[in-house]
């Protein structure tokens, strides 16, 4: 059923059934990755954690290659790629564990702190949502207008735009740290 209601017809139901499948199926794995790329992130190793998401996406570009052309795996090489990518993360980020700072402490649940956190949240999952929203829109639009092919070369322009976000994003997320600390060290020049 989510299949037809993201417009998937005929042609090409059967290989987006089988995508969203499998990706369906490591859904928690790709969520714990993000978690974990997080916290490695935030635990004074961004560089693991920069490391981590490359070799990733790496594995992703070259095992997407792999599984679909040498392996003939079809669609179902090209979603396993994607989803073992994340494992990937994990691996490269594993020995972190190791060196960890950040320790479990007791915390009492403050609302307050809750209603910071989700205003804190609320404008990226925004961003995130609306993105999700405008590429069903548009999917849907071109699929009315040009077919499956226009979907396709949609896709590839909007995966594009989706990598130069990334790179701005991961830009973002790792002067976070460097400026939170020269914040709290009141050190203006670096900040």
């Amino acid at each position: 059923p989510v299949v037809r209601l993201l417009g998937a017809d005929d042609e090409v139901f059967a290989d987006t059934k089988v995508y969203a499948q499998v990706l369906f199926l490591f859904a928690p794995v790709s969520m714990l990755g993000d978690v974990i790329q997080c916290y490695v992130q935030n635990d004074s190793d961004p560089r693991r954690s920069m490391w981590g998401t490359v070799s990733a996406s790496m594995f992703n570009i070259v095992f997407d290659y792999v599984f679909i052309f040498p392996m003939k795996m079809g669609m179902f090489g090209a979603v396993l790629a994607t989803s073992l990518a994340p494992i990937v993360s994990m691996l490269v980020m594993a020995p972190h564990w190791k060196h960890t700072k950040l320790r479990p402490a007791k915390v009492r649940p403050s609302w307050t702190m809750i209603k910071t956190t989700f205003s804190l949240g609320l404008p990226s999952f925004i961003t995130e949502l609306s993105s999700g929203i405008v590429i069903i829109v548009f999917n849907l639009i071109i699929l009315g207008i040009s077919g499956n092919i226009g979907v396709a070369a949609y896709g590839v322009v909007a995966n594009i735009s989706l990598v130069m976000a990334a790179l701005f994003t991961g830009l973002a997320q790792g002067m976070q740290p460097l400026v939170s600390q020269a914040y709290g060290a009141r050190n203006a020049g670096n900040i």
